[in-house]
């Protein structure tokens, strides 16, 4: 669970960094990544609410510091 929301979360980051990137390099065409990024931020919140839900079910954050 937990390493799916880091996936997830690694998957925004690159994309917002690749749309940062090419507003940098001026590409007119920067807009491309909103529809990859709204995407890819849609499975990071199902990721986050799916590991809450089994930190919550199971009482993880007894055993995890980073609850």
């Amino acid at each position: 669970m937990q390493q799916e929301f880091l996936r997830a979360v690694h998957e925004v980051n690159v994309l917002q960094t690749q749309q940062m990137q090419a507003v940098v390099e001026e590409d007119p065409d920067f807009a491309r990544f909103d529809v990859l990024i709204s995407m890819a931020q849609e499975k990071k919140d199902a990721a986050k609410y799916s590991l809450i839900s089994h930190v919550e079910d199971h009482r993880c954050e007894e055993n995890h510091p980073w609850r």
